[in-house]
């Protein structure tokens, strides 16, 4: 487990650098967990991120930000199926 100033980290490390599988917990903000694929120490593959009014996005990240296909679920019950493209709806 690698603790840091924001957030927790338990997964896979390369070389002292987040890589591979792995859960990622803030400790305040707007995101509350981020749990799937890293690479270079940002958020890189398939994983799903929940935020702290209970939406969360399970999709496709690219360089740190949401990016691919994804579905984005809303706190109020809707959702967006589709594209994103650096954290939005493309």
């Amino acid at each position: 487990m690698q603790i840091y100033e924001d957030a927790t980290y338990e997964g896979e490390l390369k070389n002292g650098h987040i890589e591979g599988y792995g859960i990622l917990i803030y400790k305040d903000g707007e995101i509350r967990k981020y749990e799937g694929e890293f690479k270079n120490d940002q958020t890189d593959g398939y994983g799903i991120l929940y935020y702290s009014d209970g939406s969360f996005y399970n999709g496709e990240f690219k360089d740190g930000s949401q990016t691919g296909f994804g579905i984005q679920y809303l706190y109020d019950k809707e959702y967006y199926v589709g594209q994103h493209k650096d954290s939005d709806y493309d």
